[in-house]
C-alpha cells in the first residue's frame, strides 16, 4: 500500500484493527460495487485516513488526506481509483441528475403548522 491514496495492496487479511482500538477501522460507508469505506481512527477525527476495501479486487487502500479530500479526489476523478468506487458513467446519463416526483402525493405540498402546534401565548 502506498500511503496518500492509490496504492491498492492485494491483501488475504485485514491490516488494521477494528474500533475501538486504537487506529481501529470504523466503518462510513460502502458503494454500488459493496466495497467498504472505513475510516482509520489515529489522530484527530477531522484527519482520520480513509481506508477502503475493494472486495472485488481483495484489495486495501489507504488515503491519508482524510474525509474531506477524499470525496474531493473522488468527484474530481483525481483518486486514482475512482472507477472502482463510483458506478459506470454513460454518454446517455449526464454526471449530475436531479429527480422530482411531481406524481407523488406529498409534492409540493404545504403544511398547516398551525394544526399540530399550540398556539403562542402570550
Amino acid at each position: 500500500m502506498r500511503p496518500g491514496g492509490g496504492g491498492a495492496e492485494r491483501q488475504d487479511e485485514c491490516p488494521y484493527p477494528v474500533y475501538p482500538e486504537p487506529g481501529g477501522l470504523l466503518i462510513w460507508g460502502n458503494t454500488w460495487n459493496a466495497d467498504q469505506l472505513f475510516w482509520l481512527t489515529e489522530g484527530e477525527p477531522d484527519e482520520w485516513p480513509v481506508a477502503v476495501w475493494y472486495r472485488q479486487l481483495a484489495e486495501w487502500d489507504r488515503f491519508d488526506g482524510g474525509f474531506a479530500s477524499f470525496m474531493l479526489a473522488l468527484v474530481t476523478g483525481t483518486y486514482p481509483m475512482v472507477e472502482e468506487l463510483l458506478p459506470p458513467r454513460t454518454p446517455d446519463v449526464p454526471e449530475w441528475e436531479t429527480h422530482s416526483d411531481w406524481g407523488h402525493p406529498a409534492e409540493g405540498m404545504v403544511i398547516d403548522a398551525t394544526a399540530v402546534l399550540p398556539a403562542p401565548s402570550g
